[in-house]
């Protein structure tokens, strides 16, 4: 799990440069990321409950990407 979220970072970061997101997106896509490493570390395999409650924090995750793209894109202009 913790390497196809670190790909999925990895991904948006080498793909943010050419699209032109600004100094705004790096901010946003490191938060992203580290709330997914914290939910990595609160998964607990054997129970589910935990797991549960580590991946009911997922829609936060995308929040956060979803405002740095366009953050990224204001920090670019003008």
């Amino acid at each position: 799990m913790g390497v196809a979220y670190a790909l999925w970072v990895a991904l948006l970061a080498r793909f943010g440069v050419p699209a032109g997101l600004g100094a705004l997106y790096w901010p946003g896509l490191c938060l992203g990321a580290g709330q997914l490493g914290r939910q990595v570390r609160r998964a607990d395999p054997v129970d589910v409950a935990a797991c549960g409650r580590a991946f009911a924090t997922s829609p936060l995750c995308g929040l956060l990407i979803l405002v740095a793209v366009p953050a990224g894109r204001v920090g670019t202009l003008g």
